[in-house]
């Protein structure tokens, strides 16, 4: 297990900024799970909801300004968030 704290407002207002995601490597993703993932055209590590509609899998935001990833090969789950922890300090 490991944290990553949110920076960004793609999963707002549910998961607000400076939030701590706690994170299993080890849990395999089922769909509307919370992941961490690593989009290889972008080069970067994204906080989505995941979803999976007959064999295609897509990396969804709850902020509908951010648009809606359809994953592919080359993109990897990271883990599953399995906890989260707000401060608001």
């Amino acid at each position: 297990k490991f944290p990553i704290r949110i920076h960004g407002e793609s999963m707002w207002p549910q998961f607000q900024a400076n939030t701590i995601l706690i994170i299993s490597p080890d849990k395999e993703a089922k769909n509307r799970d919370f992941v961490i993932a690593y989009i290889k055209k972008n080069n970067e590590m994204v906080f989505r909801q995941y979803i999976v509609e007959d064999r295609y899998k897509f990396l969804k935001a709850i902020n509908n300004i951010f648009p809606t990833i359809q994953l592919d090969e080359s993109d990897k789950i990271i883990g599953v968030v399995i906890q989260t922890r707000q401060s608001y300090e």
